[in-house]
């Protein structure tokens, strides 16, 4: 699935965000797939995680799903879970 059949399917996420994987720091890897992730987050649902296709498209597919009745609907930070 791509992000927009996602979004169709169980509509616009609480909060998105992205990161770099560390294949995107290996010289010479030109195909570029899974360089970089995107996240959705569904506050009391979970997270969707897409992962890049290729460096040369801007698709991003499905990779993970993780249910998660706890998800909060943003980035939490480790700061705030410390005592």
């Amino acid at each position: 699935m791509y992000e927009g059949e996602v979004i169709a399917a169980i509509g616009q996420p609480d909060s998105r965000g992205q990161y770099m994987t560390g294949k995107a720091w290996i010289p010479f890897h030109f195909s570029g797939s899974d360089t970089y992730r995107y996240i959705f987050r569904y506050k009391g649902e979970g997270t969707v995680i897409f992962a890049n296709d290729s460096a040369y498209t801007s698709g991003m597919a499905v990779i993970e799903i993780n249910y998660d009745p706890t998800e909060p609907g943003y980035e939490r930070s480790d700061a705030a879970t410390k005592p």
